[in-house]
């Protein structure tokens, strides 16, 4: 898969694709560059010794998906970690804030009358 003209966006995502250039259509910007520029070229280097079933499973993922390597595989898993982190911590605090309203007609009827309000202001 290629994305045309990356954003900032697809900087920033890091997905594991290879980007290509309209104006340039034999130029090919890869992942590893631009998570390189994401990170300000500060990229830290980690052994990780996996059993071979794990390897084989890693490097399936990396040809069926379309990643440039390993490595990039494996960032995703990280940063995908990091949210389901960053989300579970989000509904806990949700949890924790208390009872919230009951959701019924009176409910999205002062939700209406709050928008109307703020559009009016």
């Amino acid at each position: 898969m290629s994305i045309q003209n990356p954003g900032p966006a697809e900087q920033q995502a890091c997905t594991g694709y290879i980007f290509q250039s309209t104006n340039c259509p034999d130029a090919q910007i890869s992942h590893d560059n631009l998570c390189q520029d994401t990170y300000h070229g500060h990229m830290a280097t980690m052994n990780v010794s996996l059993p071979e079933e794990l390897k084989k499973f890693v490097e399936a993922q990396v040809d069926e998906h379309g990643y440039i390597s390993s490595s990039e595989f494996v960032r995703e898993l990280i940063r995908r970690e990091q949210d389901r982190t960053q989300l579970r911590a989000q509904l806990l605090q949700g949890l924790r804030s208390g009872s919230g309203s009951e959701m019924d007609d009176d409910y999205f009827e002062r939700m209406r009358e709050r928008i109307r309000v703020a559009g009016a202001a």
